[in-house]
């Protein structure tokens, strides 16, 4: 019986402690650091892993990058390794938030 007692005491006490309506919080103060600030995508054929990239299946001169807002993002193609080719596609941290891109090729 203590232990169900001990038990909804320690749900009662963080029930009752949490506040959302607390405004004084100030976010100026995280500083919030992206760990890469490039996409790297690699396509690979489905049946036998080839890479599109390199055979040429893929021509890299109509690729086409588009951002959440519609602008035209540069990209380059790297190679890695000698085997792997990817496209490397510079993501902005100058704010913060989600992003996303349209290919089209």
């Amino acid at each position: 019986m203590s232990k169900k007692l001990l038990f909804l005491w320690c749900i009662s006490m963080m029930v009752f402690s949490c506040k959302s309506d607390n405004d004084s919080i100030d976010c100026s103060v995280v500083n919030c650091v992206a760990p890469e600030d490039t996409l790297y995508l690699r396509f690979l054929n489905p049946g036998n892993d080839d890479d599109l990239l390199a055979n040429g299946t893929i021509d890299t001169d109509v690729i086409e990058v588009f951002n959440e807002k519609g602008g035209t993002v540069s990209f380059t193609i790297q190679e890695f390794s000698g085997t792997n080719t990817f496209m490397a596609i510079p993501v902005s941290t100058d704010s913060f938030g989600e992003k996303s891109f349209t290919i089209s090729f």
